[in-house]
């Protein structure tokens, strides 16, 4: 066995901090950084066939990531899934600040380089939070999934530490930085930690049939949030319209506290964290119907806190608008 080094007179610029993923028969090559301020977003192609480099040049104004490095790049039968990342934003006179990145696109691919497209993927249930660089995603074929694990998020303490600085979670010997741990995190914080397991699914589009039934259940579902009779365990366990995942369990934390001491010895702040993982699924089940109210609102012209009258969010049991009045 030995190396044989690949001349190419087209390739791409030299960088660090990409990602590549196979795809049919081909290398695809996306994104990474040149120096401290020049991060790129451009997709090459490595061919088995002839063993050459070919850019993909996209129309004008076609939408598609920003410059990134220390991303995941997942290869899918159709083709490739990217989520996270990181850049650091240099403004003139100011100290550059790193920033991690928690959007997720669809890169479709096709042996037609003029079919090849991004596309950017709606959040659906609750995505992976704190946003992350270096996490690692792992085809899940039988399910059509992809398992995400662990990364590094950046925090800056002040104007002279930025922890987890490298792009890519690395150390200058390429060695992988040992994740702090979760000690620091206050029991309002509760979000799913750089160590946790997230599942990206490739949200297939819906049906016309399917997409009238969710607008059905929205619909049903904006009527019974008016609903005078609703029990006080109904309203606490139901996300309203307008509300976000940390708004749900802000008013109504105490109601998944009892319900995780039903089933869990765990007292404390560990008690509230499976709290918080009841809340967290119980919002994700309507997520897709919260969407589709909020598409209903939009259309007849309200505006978010507009929305969150209509939906009755302000008046919600344990709303800080009730807490206030009380």
């Amino acid at each position: 066995m030995s190396w044989e080094r690949i001349e190419t007179k087209v390739k791409p610029i030299a960088r660090s901090g990409h990602r590549m993923a196979i795809w049919k028969h081909f290398i695809v090559l996306f994104g990474g950084f040149v120096d401290v301020a020049n991060y790129l977003n451009d997709v090459w192609l490595f061919s088995f066939d002839n063993y050459k480099w070919e850019q993909v040049e996209f129309p004008p104004h076609h939408q598609q990531p920003s410059p990134r490095s220390g991303f995941s790049f997942l290869p899918t039968p159709d083709g490739v899934v990217l989520h996270g990342g990181y850049y650091k934003d240099y403004i003139k006179g100011k100290r550059p600040i790193g920033i991690a990145l928690d959007d997720t696109w669809f890169l479709k691919m096709s042996l037609e380089r003029k079919e090849i497209k991004w596309e950017k993927r709606k959040k659906i249930g609750y995505a992976p939070s704190p946003s992350r660089s270096g996490c690692t995603m792992a085809l899940w074929p039988a399910k059509g999934q992809g398992v995400m694990f662990g990364g590094v998020s950046d925090v800056d303490k002040d104007e002279e530490v930025l922890e987890n600085d490298e792009d890519d979670g690395e150390d200058e010997d390429g060695q992988e930085e040992e994740e702090e741990d979760n000690e620091g995190n206050t029991d309002e914080d509760f979000k799913t930690s750089a160590a946790d397991v997230a599942i990206v699914e490739e949200t297939p589009a819906l049906s016309k049939e399917e997409l009238l039934a969710l607008r059905a259940r929205a619909q049903d579902f904006l009527g019974s949030t008016k609903d005078a009779n609703r029990s006080l365990e109904d309203q606490l366990s139901t996300p309203l319209p307008g509300e976000s995942l940390a708004t749900f369990y802000a008013r109504s934390k105490d109601y998944w506290a009892q319900k995780a001491h039903e089933t869990s010895d765990n007292r404390g702040k560990l008690l509230r964290r499976d709290g918080f993982g009841l809340a967290e699924d119980r919002y994700a089940t309507y997520k897709p119907i919260l969407d589709e109210v909020e598409k209903i609102l939009a259309e007849a012209g309200l505006d978010e806190e507009e929305m969150k009258r209509v939906g009755g969010s302000e008046n919600a049991p344990g709303s800080s608008a009730n807490r206030n009045r009380r």
